[in-house]
């Protein structure tokens, strides 16, 4: 059933994500698409449903094995959940009603009441059965029953949110239909009659490349099927499902609020065709790809530190917490290596989903495209890597450790994306390795924590004590004691994390310094005036908002001096004015952008004015010029655009005046 669902549903769902008409969309060329065309749209999963769901069933009743096909109403258990995947398709265009409009709420009522009615439906099929005379003949319907339970309470509860919504698409009204076709087929005439061409093709895409990303997350279990026996299938099932538990109640949240966050920030960076490339980068565009990129390397941060602290924790207490997690039957299976595995599995995985919600918040189907024929190679190598570590002995893990490699291979895909992502609209963006590795103060406690724990484990001999007494470890004294000394080091952890983030509040505020004049004077004044700029520019990347704003005034017109000159001031060589540039630039990215006409004005004047005999003026104010416009060009206005462009004129028919000049007094000099 999640085969069907995943395939049916999750391109549509992430497309709807992103081009869902916002009610704070003042410019209308950045709609992509009518809320009627979205309901469209989310219609279509329940259509790509009935063939999926025939397919599926069909060929899973053909591989099914001897065994599973004759357990009782296997076929009608089968047919019940193909029902339930069919009746949860048709609750799509709600979902995605709610989602778009950001009505979390609905969804939490509609699946919360849908899970609370699974559960009281299997649970009072299986105590009926069990009370039976042929307990367990029930067991497959009661999972069955207790679905198709689930799928019809989401269906009721979304329904009575929205009454009114169609379930089926409907034919737009001409006004709506924003996408015309030169050369209408049939086809063609139908897409625009009821769709967004482009939105359908970004679907397709995103539902194409869902097929290959299925097979990577349920390949293992096609995998370890063919290749353990019986019972070590069934401990391998019961360690994924404890080590899916976080995947599942931690980092699914958090992915699907970034793909709405990063949908959402960055709708106006998109143009209409959906290529983010050929949006101008007004000062609203470049706003919200600063908030992105400060987003990402705030979540990459977070996810990293999380990491840090399971691989620091895991190894040395998960054989304390297998005493509690398996079932004595599964100790002696491949469950216990499996969770060992999984440890290094659970970072990978957390900073997989935070970066592939962006791409899909973002991509465009040409992108989309490009992403499938990479993950087809990422396929190859999984396949690959499974092979050869189950071929060296590491059994059931091998599959957990080939999916590492997979998802490190898709990081590295994506993460080069987004740097390559914000490098072409941003001169300079906060995502960088710099910004998402934990600082030096809490990696220095993790290790010596690990430290700390890995000498109390070995003097303690707990290893031994855990594995010869089994379940009454837990009421050791020392394995006691060693759990008691690894909380509080993490928690420890957690307030050096916490205060680092400033999530206590305990940070000092960021300081944007003054320059001191009286230190340009002297021999060290350009050593002096190059720190003070260095400074300034982290300053002004890591100050607040509106702290950035109250110190604009005073920082535009120091950096006004620096570039365009003044008498205590040294002349800007290429490194100041490189500084300068960026500062500028960062200034104007997060603060107001309203003063930049102004400081336009002043850099043209000292560009154009043959009166300064200094070069090096010049050349800082030709180079901040061209570094400005390279970044905020586009948002001047025409009129803004056309006073700045008769100032440089002038001053270039002025300079044009003179070479004329002086071309001629040297050609009658040559002639005397």
């Amino acid at each position: 059933m999640s085969t069907i669902l995943f395939l049916s549903r999750e391109g549509v769902r992430n497309t709807l994500l992103r081009i869902w008409p916002q009610p704070t969309n003042v410019d209308k060329s950045y709609t992509a698409i009518s809320v009627a065309q979205c309901a469209n749209l989310a219609a279509l999963p329940f259509f790509f449903g009935l063939p999926t769901t025939l397919v599926a069933i069909t060929l899973y009743a053909y591989f099914a094995s001897e065994a599973t096909g004759n357990q009782p109403h296997f076929y009608l258990a089968l047919f019940s959940y193909a029902t339930a995947a069919v009746a949860e398709l048709l609750s799509e265009p709600m979902h995605n009603r709610a989602m778009g409009e950001v009505r979390t709420d609905v969804r939490v009522r509609a699946e919360g009441l849908g899970i609370i009615i699974k559960t009281i439906t299997t649970y009072l099929i299986l105590l009926y059965d069990s009370n039976s005379r042929h307990p367990s003949e029930l067991a497959l319907m009661a999972f069955a029953l207790g679905q198709l339970a689930y799928s019809a309470t989401v269906f009721w509860v979304y329904k009575s949110q929205f009454p009114e919504l169609s379930l089926w698409p409907t034919s737009l009204p001409k006004q709506q239909r924003t996408f015309k076709l030169n050369r209408q087929s049939l086809w063609s005439h139908s897409v625009v009659e009821f769709f967004d061409p482009d939105a359908l093709h970004l679907s397709l895409s995103m539902t194409s490349q869902s097929i290959v990303k299925h097979f990577l997350t349920e390949g293992d279990k096609f995998l370890v099927s063919y290749w353990s026996p019986l019972q070590n299938q069934g401990g391998y099932a019961i360690a994924v499902n404890y080590g899916s538990l976080i995947a599942r109640i931690v980092f699914q949240p958090i992915e699907e609020m970034c793909r709405v966050y990063f949908s959402r920030v960055l709708s106006g960076t998109t143009s209409e065709k959906g290529s983010t490339t050929a949006t101008a980068e007004t000062s609203d565009n470049l706003a919200a790809l600063d908030q992105a990129s400060g987003a990402v390397a705030s979540l990459l941060s977070v996810q990293i530190a999380f990491s840090m602290l399971v691989v620091a924790f895991g190894p040395p207490y998960l054989p304390i917490a297998l005493q509690l997690l398996l079932p004595a039957q599964y100790t002696s299976t491949s469950a216990p290596s499996v969770l060992s595995a999984w440890i290094w599995y659970i970072p990978v995985l957390a900073l997989n989903g935070g970066l592939e919600a962006f791409y899909s918040s973002v991509a465009t189907p040409q992108d989309m495209r490009t992403q499938s024929r990479w993950m087809l190679a990422f396929s190859i190598i999984y396949t690959l890597s499974a092979t050869a570590l189950y071929n060296l002995g590491f059994g059931d893990t091998s599959l957990v450790y080939a999916n590492i490699v997979n998802l490190t291979a898709r990081i590295w895909y994506t993460a080069t994306f987004i740097v390559v992502y914000f490098g072409k609209r941003m001169k300079y963006h906060q995502f960088s390795f710099a910004s998402v590795v934990p600082g030096w103060k809490f990696s220095g406690m993790v290790v010596l924590s690990v430290l700390a724990i890995s000498r109390n484990e070995a003097r303690q001999h707990l290893a031994e004590e855990v594995q010869q007494l089994g379940r009454r470890a837990l009421f050791s004294t020392r394995v006691l004691t060693h759990v008691a000394l690894g909380g509080g080091l993490g928690i420890v952890l957690e307030l050096v994390l916490l205060v680092s983030y400033n999530y206590l509040g305990m940070a000092s505020e960021v300081v944007v310094e003054p320059i001191d004049e009286a230190q340009l004077a002297g021999d060290n004044g350009q050593i002096y005036l190059f720190q003070w700029l260095a400074a300034l520019e982290k300053s002004l990347r890591e100050a607040a908002v509106d702290q950035l704003k109250s110190t604009q005034s005073s920082v535009e017109e120091t950096l006004l001096k620096v570039v365009c000159g003044n008498d205590s001031y040294p002349l800007p060589g290429r490194g100041l004015r490189n500084l300068a540039a960026r500062c500028f630039i960062i200034q104007y990215t997060r603060g107001d952008s309203r003063t930049l006409f102004d400081t336009l004005r002043a850099l043209l004047k000292t560009a154009g004015d043959l009166k300064i005999d200094k070069n090096p003026l010049r050349i800082a104010a030709f180079w901040t010029i061209g570094e400005l416009m390279a970044t905020f060009g586009s948002q001047v206005r025409p009129e803004t655009l056309a006073l700045l462009k008769l100032q440089f004129n002038s001053s270039l028919q002025f300079m044009s005046h003179l070479a004329e000049i002086a071309t001629y007094l040297r050609e009658n000099l040559q002639v005397l």
